[in-house]
């Protein structure tokens, strides 16, 4: 497994080279039958319908692409692309509709989530823009896109 000594040195060493689609999916399998089984275990029901995105990704770049298009994204320079939270709001929409919210995301907001942990602050316009396609790093799953490889990039 991952977490153990010789897991996380041949993820050092080799981690990097990983590109076969099967080696990821095989994990995530792994992974999801460890969650279905506990939840049964809690008497849970199964989902009637289990939703990968990876099952989506064509769409996904296509719904991207109509962001773009619209004026609403932007490509930062190492290839993900961002919602412009300003482009969002000048077009009259309104961000954040389901929380009580003042329009920007706080300091300690950021330090929670992926703001302070992505290190593309530099790239961004504003810094609660959100990455809605990311350049693939390697090792990480990735897709052939119009902005280069990389993942979606919310969950």
């Amino acid at each position: 497994f991952a977490g153990s000594e010789l897991g996380e040195t041949l993820d050092a060493e080799k981690g990097s080279t990983v590109t076969d689609h099967q080696i990821f999916n095989a994990h995530a399998r792994f992974w999801e039958k460890a969650y279905l089984d506990d939840m049964a275990a809690l008497g849970v029901k199964d989902p009637d319908v289990m939703t990968r995105v990876t099952e989506y990704v064509p769409q996904i770049i296509e719904f991207v692409q109509k962001i773009v298009d619209k004026g609403l994204a932007y490509k930062g320079g190492s290839g993900s692309v961002y919602l412009d939270i300003d482009a969002f709001k000048t077009q009259g929409h309104h961000y954040r509709k389901l929380s009580p919210f003042s329009g920007d995301t706080s300091a300690a907001d950021m330090a929670e989530g992926e703001g302070e942990l992505a290190g593309e602050a530099a790239e961004k316009k504003n810094p609660n823009d959100f990455a809605l396609w990311k350049s693939s790093k390697p090792g990480e799953p990735a897709w052939p896109s119009p902005w280069g490889t990389g993942r979606p990039g919310w969950h």
